[in-house]
């Protein structure tokens, strides 16, 4: 056997006030899962967010990730049909 696979924790943030991402990061919580864009935009750009916010949607719109591009670290993206 060879060794573990890290494993990274990813809160979901959506539909959460800024000030409770806040403190999670301040307890240590630096991933945080969004898939709406505008709170997505929002919450990035808080001054005391420095984190990796990852973007999962299904059916993901270009337009979606040209918004997403500029503050999201990884876009999980599934088609259904």
């Amino acid at each position: 056997m060879g060794p573990a696979p890290e494993v990274q924790l990813i809160a979901v943030s959506k539909t959460k006030p800024v000030e409770d991402i806040i403190a999670f990061y301040k307890a240590g919580q630096r991933h945080f899962g969004e898939n709406y864009v505008a709170e997505l935009i929002a919450k990035a750009k808080d001054p005391v967010l420095v984190s990796m916010f990852h973007f999962r949607r299904f059916c993901l719109l270009v337009y979606i990730c040209k918004i997403c591009v500029a503050v999201v670290h990884v876009i999980f993206a599934a088609d259904v049909k």
